[in-house]
């Protein structure tokens, strides 16, 4: 008896946070639309965009997106940008599907609560696509992202073009949360790459490690203790995700090694690219934010009125090198 009160409770306390949650956050909506003047605009769909990553790749995302969306007569909500409460991901993703929003786009490291969080939004009829991270595993409707193998065979490609006569360390900076089966992948075909096509008088020796990219700080702790800690630098340190990529740079200049070892990057933000004119950084992976915003919007609008949408669409990659700049 004792053991269904608690349960009881509980679940009446996490419902009252959730409404407050959503009488919160709607306030602060209301506020923001209130203060953009009495000009208003009817839509004829509301999509909202949820992710864990503000940095400027989502910026350009969503400025994409955004304008896609107006062309097609719909809104879009960036759920959770510039509101001063730090809501959790599951709890953003809660308040767009309590708002009956027509369409979720969704940017998560992924766990089975989001899982769950999805397939009760696709009972609901509240369609979800995942963009960039999948979770392949639930009822969400697309997938917006990266070719993993594609990947690989580019930042080997770019690899094979710095190693040196001899012996050469390669470094792997891996994101901690995302150690997965598409991430194990695209390093296999790096590494496998490299090594079916390296010239026989330059060896290449690769190896990982891991970061903590849950703010710019942690990471900047991880990259650091590399140059602090390791008794050599590696010759090419390869990064994963933006975070890591900018902090490498401001630690290879920090710790004044520049020139001793090469950076490839993900991902040109302003910062990247300064560091590629200065020739701290030797390339960057670039992915199309603009296409990946349209992609978004088509996507949705078209499972909207079609009733379905293919189930995989393939994001563009290059890579930027100081002679692209």
């Amino acid at each position: 008896m004792k053991r269904s009160m608690v349960v009881l409770v509980c679940g009446l306390l996490l419902a009252t946070g959730l409404l407050a949650a959503l009488w919160i956050y709607s306030s602060s909506r209301l506020k923001q639309i209130s203060a953009q003047g009495e000009n208003t605009k009817e839509y004829s769909r509301h999509y909202a965009l949820i992710t864990d990553d503000y940095s400027d790749q989502w910026e350009s995302i969503y400025t994409s997106a955004r304008d896609r969306a107006e062309e097609e007569n719909v809104y879009l909500e960036w759920v959770g940008e510039g509101n001063p409460a730090n809501y959790a991901v599951e709890d953003l993703f809660r308040i767009a599907a309590a708002s009956r929003v027509d369409g979720i786009l969704l940017h998560h490291s992924g766990s089975e609560s989001m899982k769950e969080l999805i397939d009760d939004a696709s009972r609901e009829g509240i369609p979800v696509i995942t963009v960039l991270k999948d979770e392949s595993d639930s009822s969400r409707i697309s997938y917006i992202g990266i070719n993993n193998y594609q990947m690989g065979e580019i930042y080997g490609e770019q690899i094979l073009k710095l190693l040196r006569s001899g012996s050469n360390q390669i470094l792997v900076l891996l994101n901690e949360t995302e150690n997965d089966t598409y991430t194990n992948i695209m390093y296999s075909q790096m590494a496998q790459k490299v090594e079916n096509e390296r010239p026989q008088d330059r060896q290449a020796v690769f190896s990982t490690f891991d970061v903590n990219t849950s703010t710019s700080f942690d990471a900047e702790e991880d990259i650091r203790d590399i140059f602090v800690h390791r008794n050599s630098l590696p010759d090419i340190m390869v990064c994963l995700d933006l975070i890591s990529t900018e902090c490498a740079y401001q630690a290879l200049v920090d710790f004044n090694e520049v020139g001793n070892m090469d950076i490839v990057g993900y991902y040109a933000s302003d910062t990247v690219l300064d560091g590629i004119r200065k020739g701290v950084i030797s390339a960057t992976l670039s992915l199309d934010a603009e296409e990946i915003g349209r992609l978004c919007i088509d996507a949705l609008n078209e499972y909207c009125s079609l009733g379905h949408v293919s189930n995989y669409f393939n994001v563009g990659l290059e890579m930027i090198t100081p002679e692209d700049l």
